[in-house]
């Protein structure tokens, strides 16, 4: 099953600390990074990724509305939103647009990991669902 992984940040210690995560290890098959939205979307219409983290807070487009783009092209993306604020406005928007993890800052690997482990094996059920 390939498993396309597209992280977008745009604090490059945080882009850093999630480049050295062994993605392979857990099934995700390629990883691309983008520190903004724009070079974002770039990337996901080239490599149509499964799976998008992405920064809630960055300079121009926010991942929210990054994530909402991005679903009206690719529906079945998994979404994981990452936020160093803990602000209801923001849960309550990743809820409405269908979030499949919302996880705060400071990032612990473990729970980045379980999260996209989570998201893979449940592509994994819908993709079987489909054939």
């Amino acid at each position: 099953m390939n498993i396309h992984l597209l992280i977008v940040e745009d604090e490059q210690l945080i882009r850093n600390q999630l480049s050295k995560i062994p993605w392979t290890e857990i099934g995700i098959t390629s990883t691309c990074f983008a520190c903004n939205a724009a070079e974002a979307w770039k990337l996901a219409q080239s490599h149509h990724p499964d799976i998008l983290i992405a920064d809630i807070r960055m300079p121009g487009e926010s991942g929210l509305e990054l994530s909402k783009r991005l679903i009206s092209s690719l529906p079945a993306l998994k979404i994981i939103l990452l936020t160093a604020y803990d602000e209801f406005e923001y849960a309550q928007s990743a809820i409405q647009i269908g979030a499949f993890e919302y996880l705060l800052k400071p990032l612990e690997k473990e729970s980045i990991m379980a999260a996209v482990h989570s998201a893979i094996e449940t592509i994994g059920k819908e993709r079987q669902a489909l054939c």
